[in-house]
Parts: C-alpha cells; sequence; structure tokens
C-alpha cells in the first residue's frame, strides 16, 4: 500500500535555508547521517536491554556507494521505524513555519535528531528514500525528492529485494538511499573520499563505520581442463605397448617419476568485503591512569599527523553542571602561519558525543595558545543547526577557562625540568609574551613562564623569580633594557651606573617585549623599569648624590639651555650620574618611546599614524658633568669664538644618539665632520677648493635652530 503525504512546512524554502544559510561545506551531510545512524543504534541498545530480544544484531553503520547507479546508501542496525514514526520525525520537521522554525533552533540542540540534520543529505541527492525495519513492525519506505510530498509504502518479504542494494540484508535498523545529483556522483561514491570524510567529521563515534568495497582481483589458478587434456594425450601414447612383452618392462619406482608441472591461467574474481573506517578509539573518554604513554603518544600522531611525540600531555575533565573530556598535547614544532593573520588554525578540536564539530582553534583558546593540540568533547553544548556556528554561552565560556588553565599548567609542570624547559620556551616563547600581553585574568601565571638573558648572566636564561631571588631587599624594580641582540645591549652605555652598584639587567631583544612590559607594568611587586628612561633613580642613590647632581645642575644650566635651544627635538637637557666614560647619553621620557620601541613603530604602519608620531623623537639628552668634553664645552655659546666647538658639539651629540641605539638622518654630514677632524688630527691641510667646499657643507655655521625632528 502506498500513501502520499505532504510536508507540514515549505520545504523548498527550508531547504534553500540550508544550503544558503547553515552548511558552507556540502561534505557535511554524511556527517550528520551517520550521527542520526548513532543515535538510532544507542536507542536500539536502550531496548534490548529493556526487552532483552533473543536475536540482536550487531551494531554497525555501512556505507555503500554505487558509482554506476549514482548512490550512496547510509545503513545502521538501530531502532528502526515504524509508520507513525516516520511521519512524525521525516514529515512534520518545522511544523509551525520556516520563520518559527529558526526561531526555536537558535537554542535547541538538534544533534542527532532527524529533521534538519537529516534533510542535509539533499545537499548533493535529487531524491532520498528511507527503508526501515523496527522489531515490533514491519518494513517501510519513504521517498521525496524535496518537493512539496513525500510517499510511504508498506513493503513485504516478496518485494522487499527490489527496494533494497542486492549486496546488503536489512534485519533491523534503517537504509537511507540518496539518489546523487551528477555534480556529487563522482565524489560520494569514491572509496577514498568516503573514508577521509568519515575520518575527519566522525572518527570516534561509538560503533564500527565500514564501508562496502567491490573490487576485481587477478590471480593464478591451476587450469584443470589443460591438465586433464594431456594426461589423456599420455594415456592414449602408451596404448602401443605389446602386451606379450609385459615381463620385459621395467617397472619405475613412483619416486623416481618427475611430476610434471601444473598447467595455470589467470582468473578475474570479483572481492566484496567491508572495511573498517574508524579505527582509532576515543581514548579521551578513559580514564587518564588505565592509558600508557604509548597510547598516548600514538594517538597525537593520529590527530595531528605529526610523526615527534610531544613534549608533554595533559588529561582534561571537567564534572557538574557542565561536563566534558579531553586531552591536551604540548607540540614540539610550531606551525609557521601561527601569527599569520586570517589564517585559521585547527590544532584542537571540539566534538559533541564524539562527533566532530569544529577544528577552529578560536573557539576553545586565544591566539596565543594556537600552538596547543587536542581535543575536548562534551555532551552540554547546545549548538545551532549546522553545528559550524557555536553559540558564545557559558559552556564554551566554562570549557575554554579550563583549556586555557590546563594550557597553562602544562607549561608550568614543564619547569620541573629546566634543561627540558629551555627547549620548551626557545620554541613558544613569543606565544608565552603574546599570553601575557592578552591574558588579564592568568597574565601572572603566564609570566612566571618567562626567561631572559641579562647583563649578569648573558649565556643562562633566568626567570623573574630568579631575578627577584638575587636582587637585594631594598630594590623594587625589575630593570630590562631592550634592543636588536644581546651583543649590542651588552655594550650599552645605559648599563655602566647598574653594572658597578650591582644591578642586575634583564636583556629583552624580541619586538613584542616592549610591548609586553608595558601591558604587564609590574611582576608581583616588582614594577617593571627599563634603564633607558630619564626619569629613573637608583635605590642607593643618596642625598649626597642628590645635592651633588643639584649642584652640578645649576652650575651647568647655561650649557644646558644653550643646547636645548640649538637642538630643538630635545624635551629636556640634564646633568646625569648615570655614565661615566661617555660625555653623554640620549635617553626617553616617562611617557615616550625607546630607541628600540622607536625602530619597531616606524617599522609598522602605526608609525605612519598621528598618535604614535606624537611619541616619536620624543629625546631627552643627559650630560656627564665630571667628562672632560663637557667641562672643556661648558661655557659655549653663539660667539664666533665658538665656531668649530659648535661642529664639535655636534659631532658629541649625534654619537650620543648612535650609541644610545637611535638613527641619525643626515649620516653624510656627520660622516664628512668625523672626517675632518680626523684630517685635523693626522695634520692634512686641505686646499681651498676643499676648504670653500667645506664652508658650504657646513650646516650649523648660519643656523640658530637646529631642528632634530629629522635626527632619528
Amino acid at each position: 500500500m502506498t500513501e502520499t503525504f505532504s510536508f507540514d512546512t515549505d520545504i523548498s524554502a527550508l531547504l534553500k535555508l540550508i544550503i544558503n544559510n547553515f552548511y558552507s561545506n556540502k561534505d557535511i551531510f554524511l556527517r550528520e547521517l551517520i550521527s542520526n545512524a548513532s543515535d538510532s543504534i544507542d536507542k536500539y541498545n536502550h531496548f534490548c536491554i529493556i526487552n532483552k530480544p533473543e536475536n540482536k544484531v550487531d551494531n554497525c553503520i555501512t556505507l555503500l556507494p554505487d558509482k554506476e547507479n549514482k548512490t550512496l546508501h547510509i545503513i545502521d542496525t538501530g531502532i528502526g521505524m515504524n509508520k507513525e514514526e516516520l511521519i512524525k520525525n521525516i514529515g512534520t520537521i518545522a511544523n509551525s513555519g520556516t520563520k518559527a522554525f529558526m526561531e526555536k533552533v537558535k537554542d535547541s540542540n538538534l544533534i542527532g535528531q532527524f529533521g534538519v540534520g537529516f534533510y542535509s543529505g539533499f545537499l548533493v541527492s535529487k531524491e532520498i528514500s528511507i527503508i526501515t525495519k523496527k522489531a515490533d513492525s514491519g518494513y517501510f519506505k519513504w521517498t521525496s525528492d524535496a518537493g512539496g510530498q513525500y510517499v510511504i509504502e508498506e513493503l513485504t518479504q516478496d518485494n522487499l529485494k527490489d527496494h533494497i542494494h542486492p549486496d546488503y540484508n536489512l534485519t533491523q535498523g534503517t537504509i537511507i538511499k540518496c539518489s546523487l545529483l551528477d555534480e556529487a556522483t563522482d565524489k560520494y561514491t569514491d572509496i577514498n573520499k568516503l573514508k577521509d570524510i568519515v575520518k575527519e567529521h566522525s572518527q570516534y563515534i561509538n560503533y564500527p563505520i565500514k564501508v562496502f568495497i567491490k573490487k576485481e582481483e587477478t590471480k593464478e589458478v591451476e587450469d584443470e581442463e589443460a591438465s586433464l587434456e594431456e594426461e589423456v594425450s599420455v594415456t592414449e601414447g602408451s596404448s602401443n605397448v605389446d602386451s606379450s612383452n609385459l615381463d620385459d618392462v621395467k617397472i619405475e619406482d613412483v619416486e623416481d617419476v618427475e611430476e610434471k608441472p601444473k598447467k595455470m591461467k589467470k582468473i578475474t574474481e570479483t572481492i566484496k568485503e567491508f572495511e573498517l573506517v574508524n579505527e582509532h578509539k576515543p581514548i579521551w573518554s578513559r580514564p587518564a591512569n588505565e592509558i600508557t604513554e604509548d597510547e598516548y603518544n600514538g594517538f597525537y600522531k593520529s590527530l595531528s599527523n605529526d610523526n615527534d611525540i610531544p613534549y608533554t600531555y595533559k588529561h582534561i575533565s571537567g564534572e557538574g553542571q557542565i561536563e566534558y573530556k579531553g586531552i591536551l598535547y604540548l607540540p614540539k614544532k610550531i606551525k609557521n602561519n601561527v601569527f599569520e593573520r586570517g589564517v585559521k588554525q585547527n590544532n584542537i578540536k571540539l566534538y559533541v558525543r564524539k562527533v566532530f564539530v569544529s577544528d577552529n582553534s578560536a573557539v576553545l583558546c586565544p591566539e596565543w595558545l594556537h600552538f596547543i593540540s587536542g581535543v575536548v568533547d562534551t555532551d552540554d553544548l547546545p549548538l545551532n543547526v549546522s553545528r559550524e556556528m557555536l553559540q558564545e554561552n557559558k559552556v564554551v565560556k566554562v570549557i575554554k577557562k579550563a583549556v586555557v588553565k590546563k594550557g597553562i599548567d602544562m607549561l608550568r609542570s614543564a619547569m620541573n625540568d629546566m634543561d627540558n624547559y629551555k627547549n620548551i620556551y626557545n620554541t613558544y616563547q613569543k606565544n608565552i609574551k603574546l599570553g601575557v600581553y592578552e591574558e588579564s585574568g592568568d597574565r601572572e601565571r603566564v609570566s612566571d613562564l618567562l626567561m631572559f638573558y641579562s647583563a649578569n648572566h648573558p649565556d643562562k636564561m633566568i626567570t623573574f623569580d630568579d631575578y627577584i631571588t638575587a636582587a637585594s631587599e631594598n630594590q623594587k624594580s625589575i630593570y630590562y633594557i631592550s634592543g636588536d641582540n644581546i651583543d649590542i645591549l651588552k655594550t650599552s652605555p645605559f648599563l655602566d651606573r647598574f653594572k658597578k652598584n650591582g644591578y642586575d639587567v634583564l636583556f629583552m631583544t624580541d619586538p613584542v617585549d616592549e610591548y609586553m612590559c608595558q601591558r604587564l607594568n609590574q611582576y608581583k611587586e616588582h614594577v617593571l623599569t627599563c634603564i633607558t628612561k630619564g626619569d629613573i633613580e637608583l635605590p642607593n642613590t643618596t642625598e649626597h648624590d642628590k645635592e651633588l647632581i643639584k649642584k652640578q645642575t645649576e652650575d651647568f644650566k647655561p650649557l644646558c639651555t644653550y643646547i636645548k635651544r640649538l637642538y630643538n627635538n630635545f624635551t629636556d637637557v640634564k646633568i646625569t650620574n648615570k655614565v661615566s666614560e661617555l660625555p653623554c647619553i640620549v635617553s626617553s621620557p616617562e611617557n615616550g618611546f625607546s630607541a628600540n620601541m622607536e625602530r619597531i613603530v616606524k617599522s609598522q604602519t602605526l608609525g605612519q599614524t598621528d598618535s604614535s608620531n606624537s611619541m616619536l623623537n620624543r629625546r631627552v639628552l643627559e650630560i656627564n658633568p665630571i667628562h672632560p668634553i663637557i667641562k672643556k664645552m661648558k661655557n659655549i655659546n653663539d660667539t664666533e669664538e665658538y665656531n668649530s666647538m659648535r661642529d664639535l658639539l655636534d659631532l658629541v651629540i649625534n654619537s650620543a644618539l648612535l650609541y644610545s641605539g637611535y638613527q641619525i638622518i643626515k649620516p653624510v654630514d656627520f660622516s664628512k665632520k668625523v672626517l675632518n677632524v680626523v684630517m685635523v688630527g693626522l695634520d692634512i691641510e686641505e686646499d681651498e677648493e676643499d676648504e670653500e667646499e667645506s664652508k658650504q657643507g657646513n650646516t650649523f655655521d648660519n643656523v640658530e635652530t637646529i631642528d632634530m625632528t629629522t635626527m632619528d
């Protein structure tokens, strides 16, 4: 008996909605149908516990592709459906209309339910048929082309074979037959592509997923007909023996008779078999103490396609209102594109009831932790209908917080073996520094992981805690200096006074260090202090030192005023006791950029903005009053008497810019002045033409004020 029914909603509109809005990847249909099959088997197992049937069928999900007939069958040995359930589960989807349905699915968990998941099959099918058998019911067939109607037909044992694939016999469960679109046939009847899709989306389904394979094999077998013909030929040839002389015939031993090789032939056989696809089991669902290290490492390799074993791993779980389980790994290699904007990181995979949902790492961890690999599985995560757009609710937030905590815990635990941790830190230090910058709640725990070389430890990295432990009791700052590399920082003039007074200084050579320190500001009770700032004061500064600076400031006030007027780009010119062997240094004001930060900003587009430009070229000139050059220039002024000395002053200041880490914009002019000094030192006289050119090239003879905004 065949009956035709109308859908309770506009399926055409709904399908358009599904295709255009819910699913960006058509492969998802197979995940949906396999998930439905898994749920159906769950229900059947529950039925068996209660009813204890005599002949329980084995749990299995089968994919049966048929390229010749352009079909794909998805078969399960689950609970099956009767006629009423077919109408209820398949025919009444969104019975309140499309708009109401959309409002409904926003807060619904449709995982594993017939409905939208089932209709995703029409992404690749022009027609879908369902043949189903429930334990206490007969066989029913549901068919639709997603127009506006569907047909239900009751099948009998006599005509059942006419409706199912000849290579499968349905005794319990459901067959979904997808009559594929022309453009989808090649892909979804390809055995290897089907296996790839299953491994990506449904690898850890609780039940075996098998793919039906039909292939032809050629092999050699004995050609019995040819061997028989040869035997007959030999027999006929021996009939000429004279029977009267049989006594004279020598009878040879059987062992002496040479066995003739058998005649062989090649034949082609059709081999039919079911190949298991989801071989890997979800080890995260097992207790951690039952999993061996080899199992952890093996699972990591299958998950990441990385042949190296990870640095470490950690089992995670949550119980209570929100339950989840998973495993996180710390790989030995970092992806080259981990910091590349717009590139999706897919190291952490999210599963719901062991069904793959997303591999977008941004869902479960912040950007700085994208190097972590692993899986997280939960039954409690509400999803939208496509499972591709995760709802930002408390479940996601709880799991994300747990992933961050466990990720940090993995790194902190690794510090118990510092030799191993150094390798880990060398691999992930940029990520950790970015974590200090990004993390607000866990910033201090992340900053515990930091390590740096220092003035006292140029060959050994130390942590903040190591630095504090070695510092004096009255030291309330963690001093640091930033630059291109350690070799340059070792010779920085800013280190002089700190080293002489026994203060260690951390070396920071990554561009991210500058941003990190600004965001971190302090570690525990110690303020992070850049020693190239012009306003810092060492803890051991005495009242005598302060009084001496005060007196020297008054004595050298005319020189400071003159320099500030001549080089109007300096925000301040003041006396310093930071250096002893150099005449002066160039530092940055409290709210200005260091020399290293200037280079970083100028190399980025940020350097073109007004806000950052206002921070550039703000410098403080600090004069060493005990240096003989400064003493000699103490009384310099604009009179003609000091013309040559102003050139020398320019050389001194530009030299200070260079060894303080800044750049000068007119290196040619600077070099010419240096060469002139060299010539004077070597007592080389210039001819008149050279003298005239030198006068023309003197940038200071006729300039009252030198604008150093160009002295970069």
